[in-house]
């Protein structure tokens, strides 16, 4: 599995207006091909978002974070979207009782 930390600059005045404002996107994540799941976040200082993404493979989120994607990601907020990618050797899910643990290639 391969988690995607996905940030860029936002300037929040009302977080309940950017709370609905990321509420409205989550549609198009829901059933993704490849996305196990996505955390929103924001910074304490509110000037910076975070897209925490754990994915099945790094072919799946290369395939989300195309061109196309960078465009939308610059034209919302004023530049392109940093991503950095880590490779998740371990999860452990308290909701599901159940810790994952990869396999070494």
């Amino acid at each position: 599995m391969i988690v995607a930390h996905v940030q860029f600059p936002v300037n929040v005045t009302d977080k309940n207006d950017f709370i609905n404002k990321m509420a409205a996107t989550t549609a198009k994540y829901e059933g993704l091909k490849g996305l196990v799941r996505k955390y929103y976040m924001l910074n304490e200082s509110g000037d910076r978002a975070s897209g925490l993404y754990l994915w099945e493979s790094r072919a799946d989120a290369e395939a989300w974070y195309n061109d196309d994607w960078q465009n939308y990601m610059r034209e919302a907020w004023g530049e392109a979207a940093q991503i950095d990618y880590f490779d998740c050797l371990i999860v452990v899910d308290n909701e599901l009782v159940k810790t994952t643990v990869t396999e070494a290639a």
